[in-house]
């Protein structure tokens, strides 16, 4: 069996995977497209993870607005990420 991780430990690990991955993106020596590959899949599955966990909990602490500022948030970031994947897609 494997042994229950804390969400927030879960969230903050990454967090910091991206951050490392944003590293790499902006780095001229890195495998930029491989980093926003990784960084893409991470980041939407790890929106899909909150959203389904953590922000209905959320609401118990927490007013309804700052939960759907979080979740408006959320989408920003990922409207951005598919704009950049499309950058990125484009040959040049």
């Amino acid at each position: 069996m494997t042994p229950t991780r804390d969400v927030v430990e879960l969230i903050l690990e990454d967090h910091r995977t991206m951050e490392d991955l944003l590293r790499l993106m902006r780095s001229t020596e890195a495998d930029r497209q491989t980093a926003l590959h990784d960084f893409a899949h991470l980041m939407i599955a790890h929106g899909e993870a909150e959203r389904a966990s953590v922000h209905p909990v959320l609401v118990s602490f927490e007013d309804a607005d700052t939960v759907e500022h979080i979740e408006s948030a959320h989408q920003e970031a990922v409207k951005v990420l598919f704009a950049l994947l499309q950058v990125s897609a484009t040959p040049a």
